[in-house]
């Protein structure tokens, strides 16, 4: 089996590879690197109740390192961009910089304050998109902020049973 991918690569490779390309931006569901920062797809619904939960328990941005904090507010300004585009934008450009930019990417992506969106060819490799939710997703981001916490709670435990890996993670990064 060919795992690349160009149109030699195998074919449900290929397939998957183009499936994720197709809902990271289709707006039908939230993308997002939020599990042990390896994709995740959200419905609509579930991601509105984290929202709401995550914003009524912490003050995310209050938690923020000073890397994060930057990346963020270039992403609130602007959004979506590319992995290159925003290291370009926020001087962490190198391999000096990328376990520091990959922290900050992750605590963003746990928070729910960054989500992904599409895919841009950034040179050999295609590039995850990745944009400030409140921008991307202003529907659920006022959605989440109109629903009541009994309501979220409900969701999150039919959609993440507390027994759940996805649910654990959760609440360990809720915190």
């Amino acid at each position: 089996m060919v795992w690349d991918w160009n149109d030699d690569a195998a074919g449900p490779v290929h397939e998957m590879w183009g499936l994720m390309k197709r809902l990271s931006d289709c707006r039908e569901v939230v993308y997002s690197k939020w599990y042990q920062g390896r994709a995740t797809f959200f419905s609509r619904e579930l991601f509105v109740a984290m929202l709401c939960l995550r914003r009524r328990r912490f003050d995310a941005r209050r938690r923020l390192t000073s890397t994060a904090k930057t990346l963020f507010e270039v992403l609130e300004n602007n959004s979506p961009l590319s992995t290159r585009k925003l290291k370009e934008l926020t001087d962490l450009q190198g391999r000096l910089h990328e376990a520091e930019y990959s922290r900050a990417m992750k605590d963003l992506f746990s928070c729910l304050l960054i989500v992904g969106f599409g895919e841009v060819d950034d040179g050999a490799f295609p590039s995850l998109a990745v944009g400030a939710t409140e921008l991307l997703y202003d529907d659920l981001w006022r959605r989440a902020a109109a629903l009541s916490v009994r309501k979220a709670q409900a969701i999150l435990d039919r959609f993440m049973p507390p027994s759940s890996h996805f649910r654990r993670f959760f609440d360990r990064t809720s915190d």
